[in-house]
């Protein structure tokens, strides 16, 4: 169930994810990701999901970073509208 209207919360929310993502493991994360990975296949993808490539670490943690703020908009914790926006 989704919330109708913006609240404090909301904005505590969207400003803790912010700061989550200005730390310096998930900025280098991102960076890595961001800058070095350019699949061109499905294989390639497949390959950085394995421990033994070299951005499996980068891959991890942006990927599960984004699944939890997916997670929070999915299940009504914030309201989507005002999430999507920042």
């Amino acid at each position: 169930m989704s919330k109708e209207k913006p609240d404090y919360n909301d904005a505590d929310l969207a400003l803790r994810v912010y700061e989550m993502r200005r730390e310096p493991v998930m900025r280098e994360s991102r960076n890595a990701i961001n800058g070095k990975f350019w699949p061109k296949s499905y294989e390639d993808v497949l390959a950085v999901t394995k421990l033994e490539h070299p951005l499996n670490a980068a891959w991890r943690q942006t990927v599960t970073f984004w699944e939890m703020v997916y997670g929070l908009v999915k299940h009504g914790i914030v309201n989507p509208d005002f999430f999507l926006e920042s």
